[in-house]
């Protein structure tokens, strides 16, 4: 990739390459190739004193942009030998046995709609993939030492990945064998592309022995092999990389720079990266290949939100934003709106003469939510006086979103709804208790959002409309709640070792009743299987929304039935085992009394009693709030 110079520009084009690649090792020698005339053919060789400083060479420079016209391609030179020796003869292609994927979507198969989920326990010791199935836990696959640390669904639910010392696995279908694997020394964080057609892995510790470059490492997992690896010259922000909705593109963040690479080539979108100065963040819409990205207040210009779509890098939307301490950008399900939440200051002066460091005063709150499928995209403004915003999170789907406002010690739920016409509204809460709130998310159906109060510990079911409490679960010594995909059911989690004891899964309808409480020791994870979105369309949802009266009669029934099914077999468990201990009773009642009187020959002084006492024990089963109505 290196310019064709005339011979009396080589010395400088080299001092220039020397200069490049000085920062990677110690060079031991240079030498370009020159043509029969002496200019450069564009190609030279470079000698470290390593390997590694070598191979960390090549990671940090192949593809890096040289010029306009001129990127470098950079490779071992063991790789440079294959290729000369590569055979000019046409060698076809071996036949690669077909592999059967048509089960990786087989949990869709259960009949009942069953939700899966996945439980670590005794300290990672055993985990296992378990079927909730109204008021108990079946288990689908169970194993010990099946991962050495958190595990994960995709985001579609056809793969769970668990680490191991020497890289990851991903596990699909019944979960036995496992589907592929990646070698990747000492994994410490890993995630998947939306589609599910990649994942990226990064290791703190990389195996530089073999090859530096494994520091990050973008997977196919369709092809099973690695696509680039690459090199984390910073502490690591995670995640490192954002993927476009259709794994199209991936993308990070750098130094005035965002660089955008494609899945095809794995190398940079049109051979460079954006440059935009004082870059701070970015984020894809959801669902299609549109960017925003926010450029910091400098002192000699203003914030800058910027909307492009790629692979065009055409600017559609930009706003400019005066006195800005901070942004935060969050996007709608279906990718309608966009909301900017900006936090401003009255005041900003510097820690001491000369810092780069800023104390701000007088902070408050923005949202600017632009209407992306509107034309010429309208922003719509509301702001939040001397309030700080912490949590911030979209109704599914919907034109609502609720965040978590006030001071740095007590947040409240807000809740806003955006108005047709333009503008934003603002839904009155009415109740004290959530005056001081922790989490929230929303029903994936939406129309309920669920919150943690900080003062009694509850979770409540507020109506997004009005702001009211429909329902509420209390579950002591809570860590942690999620909705199951389905948005039916609500699991609360106490883990360890947040909590030392008491570790467990209780599981609750959208409606506030509990049905299930499961203890574990030393519970560390809990996470419902994902579903991929389903192929209905929104009209087609609606019209089954609508006439959802004519088959909940039948759901019902079977429902009815499966349940009568289960206490059935539960009932006839619990005769056997009745059945059992009154034989062995028997059994040993007969044999009481047959050696009644060899007992008494072989101790006469002893008062001898066939007497028989039975002992009866109440266990806790399971208990229930129900509220008290005045009759």
């Amino acid at each position: 990739g290196l310019p064709e110079a005339p011979k009396e520009k080589i010395a400088r084009l080299e001092a220039f390459i020397r200069k490049l690649f000085n920062p990677f090792g110690s060079i031991v020698s240079l030498r370009m190739v020159t043509s029969l005339n002496g200019s450069c053919s564009g190609l030279a060789f470079i000698k470290y004193a390593s390997k590694q400083e070598a191979m960390f060479a090549i990671a940090h420079m192949d593809g890096k942009e040289l010029d306009k016209s001129h990127n470098f391609s950079v490779i071992s030179f063991e790789k440079f030998r294959e290729i000369n020796k590569m055979n000019d003869e046409y060698v076809p292609l071996q036949a690669v046995e077909y592999e059967d994927m048509s089960g990786l979507k087989s949990f869709f198969l259960n009949k009942h709609c069953f939700n899966q989920c996945v439980i670590s326990h005794d300290d990672y010791d055993l985990t296992g993939v378990y079927e909730h199935a109204f008021n108990q836990v079946n288990t689908i696959m169970e194993r010990k030492q099946w991962t050495r640390g958190p595990v994960s669904w995709s985001p579609q639910g056809t793969y769970l990945a668990t680490l191991f010392d020497k890289g990851i696995a991903l596990w699909a279908q019944d979960f036995n064998p496992k589907h592929s694997r990646f070698s990747h020394q000492s994994v410490t964080m890993y995630e998947f592309s939306p589609q599910e057609r990649f994942i990226v892995t990064y290791s703190r510790q990389p195996d530089i022995t073999s090859n530096p470059r494994k520091n990050i490492a973008v997977w196919s997992i369709e092809d099973k092999s690695m696509g680039r690896p690459f090199i984390d010259t910073e502490k690591c922000k995670w995640p490192y990389f954002k993927w476009s909705p259709n794994d199209e593109y991936f993308a990070t963040i750098g130094d005035d720079r965002i660089s955008i690479y494609e899945t095809k080539t794995f190398y940079l979108l049109d051979k460079n990266s954006i440059k935009v100065p004082a870059v701070q963040d970015f984020q894809w819409s959801p669902v299609s290949n549109v960017m925003a990205y926010y450029v910091a207040e400098t002192a000699n210009s203003p914030a800058r939100i910027v909307l492009i779509e790629l692979p065009s890098r055409l600017e559609i939307c930009s706003k400019n934003l005066f006195n800005v301490h901070k942004i935060d950008l969050y996007w709608q399900s279906n990718g309608d709106y966009l909301c900017v939440l900006v936090e401003r200051y009255q005041k900003k002066k510097a820690e001491q003469e000369g810092s780069d460091k800023f104390k701000y005063s007088g902070l408050h709150t923005n949202f600017e939510v632009f209407r992306i499928r509107d034309k010429q995209i309208p922003v719509d403004n509301f702001e939040l006086p001397k309030m700080q915003v912490k949590l911030l999170a979209w109704e599914p789907r919907g034109t609502r979103f609720a965040c978590t406002y006030g001071d740095t010690t007590k947040q409240a739920l807000g809740l806003f709804s955006l108005i047709p016409e333009g503008g934003i509204r603002q839904i009155s809460i009415p109740s004290k208790i959530l005056d001081s709130v922790s989490e929230i998310t929303w029903n994936p159906r939406g129309n309920y959002v669920t919150v943690l109060s900080q003062m009694d510990r509850c979770i409540y079911f507020i109506d997004g409309k009005d702001g009211s409490i429909v329902h509420y679960a209390q579950h002591p010594s809570l860590c942690d709640f999620k909705w199951d995909p389905t948005g039916r059911f609500l699991a609360t989690i106490v883990t360890y070792p947040q909590e030392k004891s008491d570790n467990a899964v209780w599981i609750w309808t959208q409606f506030g009743k509990n049905l299930l409480r499961q203890p574990f020791t030393k519970l560390r994870q809990f996470s419902w299987r994902p579903q991929p979105k389903s192929l209905l369309s929104d009209e087609q949802v609606k019209e089954i929304e609508r006439n959802i009266g004519k088959y909940r009669s039948t759901f019902d029934l079977e429902d009815n039935n499966l349940l009568n099914k289960n206490k059935k077999e539960l009932i006839e468990k619990r005769n056997a085992q009745k059945n059992h201990f009154q034989r062995a009773t028997k059994r040993l009642t007969d044999l009481l009394k047959k050696e009644s009187a060899k007992r008494a020959e072989l101790r006469p002084t002893d008062k001898v009693s066939n007497e028989v006492i039975e002992e009866i024990i109440f266990k806790f089963v399971s208990s229930s709030n129900e509220p008290w109505k005045k009759e």
